[in-house]
């Protein structure tokens, strides 16, 4: 019987299994004690939405509203790779109210092939995430979702979640923008930070990031998007 088999044996079984049908079968949020629920913890404490079928999708949501035990992971994962424009439908199809609980609850935030405007949607719950140590960003690498070309700018996005004192929890910011970033000195240092990936566009740049805006980080990694601009 599944019962009678060790947590190991079962782990090694859910990895031939997509991560939604592994909380079909053993996700029993009612019954916490359960082994089998406690087993697969990692299943429910780090969600990736990617391109899982509707009817998985639709299951997620009714685990993020169920109103006895919400489905609140540690770590999210969102992307647009699988499916265009998911991380917007993510985030208009769940009440305003859930999604404060769920950004409230995150340690961990990862944003695949996000555009200008899923940054925007986000910067509206940055007050909500006080707990998110971790965040990494990807930004979208072409237009191919796009009718029309159009060059996007993350760098206010950027700003808001590093330089504004809106998230003094975060200590990791890793921001893949091959078009790099521009700073500012008028920018509000990071205390916190202790580790940094990021792409600036100029030699300029990164000495205004030197210049006291992550005062206390201990590791670095800065690309230049160009030489400098004489």
């Amino acid at each position: 019987m599944l019962l009678d088999l060790p947590n190991e044996i079962l782990l090694f079984i859910c990895r031939y299994l997509f991560p939604i049908d592994v909380l079909y079968s053993f996700y029993t949020p009612e019954k916490p004690e359960l082994r089998l629920h406690y087993a697969i913890s990692d299943y429910y404490t780090k969600i990736k939405l990617d391109g899982v079928p509707n009817s998985g999708y639709n299951y997620l949501l009714a685990l993020f509203n169920y109103s006895k035990n919400p489905l609140r992971p540690y770590s999210l994962i969102l992307t647009n790779e699988g499916v265009s424009f998911l991380i917007q439908r993510y985030l208009s199809s769940v009440c305003t109210g859930i999604i404060r609980s769920i950004f409230n609850n995150l340690r961990s935030l990862t944003l695949i092939d996000c555009s200008s405007e899923d940054l925007d949607i986000i910067e509206i719950y940055y007050t909500h995430m006080i707990q998110l140590k971790y965040l990494h960003i990807t930004v979208r690498k072409t237009d191919e979702h796009l009718k029309w070309p159009v060059t996007e700018r993350y760098d206010v996005s950027v700003y808001r979640f590093l330089f504004t004192r809106r998230m003094p929890s975060l200590q990791t910011i890793i921001v893949n923008e091959p078009d790099g970033i521009i700073l500012f000195k008028t920018l509000i240092p990071h205390e916190n930070l202790r580790y940094i990936d990021i792409t600036v566009e100029t030699i300029d740049d990164l000495y205004v990031l030197l210049d006291g805006l992550v005062p206390n980080v201990e590791k670095m990694i800065i690309q230049l998007s160009q030489p400098r601009i004489l």
